[in-house]
C-alpha cells in the first residue's frame, strides 16, 4: 500500500491532468452535440420558413379555392331553395285553381250577406230617421 501512496503521489499531477483532461473532452463533446442539435434546428427552422414562404401562394390559393367552393355550395343551396319555394308555390296556384271557383263563390256569398246586412241597417236607419223627423214635426206643429 506504500508504494501505492507513493506512485499515487508522484503521479497525482498526471492523474490530475488526465482526469482534467477527460473531463475537458467529455464537456467539449456535450458543446459540440448542443452545437451540433443548434445547428440542426436552425436548418430545420430555415428550411421549413423557406418551405411556408414558397408554399405561401399554394397556401393562398388552397384558401381561395376552399373559398370558392364555399361560396359555390351557398349558391347551389340557395338556388334549389328557390326550386323548392317554387315548387312550393305552384302546388298551391294548382290548388288554388281547382278551388277558384269555391273561393269565388265564397267570397261572392260573403260579399252579398254583408251588402244585404248593410242594405237592412241603413233601412232601419232611416226608418229611424224618419220616425224621429216625423215627431219633431208634431212637437212642432202642436207648440205652433
Amino acid at each position: 500500500t506504500r508504494r501505492v501512496g507513493l506512485l499515487l503521489m508522484r503521479s497525482s499531477t498526471a492523474i490530475a491532468r488526465a482526469a482534467f483532461g477527460g473531463w475537458v473532452d467529455v464537456f467539449m463533446e456535450v458543446l459540440e452535440a448542443r452545437w451540433l442539435e443548434d445547428k440542426r434546428n436552425a436548418v430545420i427552422a430555415t428550411k421549413v420558413a423557406l418551405l411556408l414562404m414558397r408554399s405561401s401562394t399554394t397556401i393562398g390559393r388552397a384558401a381561395f379555392a376552399g373559398w370558392v367552393d364555399v361560396c359555390a355550395e351557398e349558391k347551389e343551396a340557395r338556388r334549389l331553395e328557390e326550386e323548392r319555394n317554387a315548387v312550393v308555390t305552384k302546388r298551391v296556384a294548382m290548388l288554388f285553381m281547382r278551388h277558384i271557383t269555391f273561393i269565388v263563390r265564397a267570397a261572392f256569398s260573403g260579399w252579398a250577406d254583408v251588402s244585404v246586412e248593410e242594405k237592412e241597417s241603413r233601412r232601419l236607419e232611416d226608418e229611424r230617421h224618419a220616425a224621429i223627423t216625423k215627431r219633431v214635426a208634431l212637437l212642432f206643429m202642436r207648440n205652433s
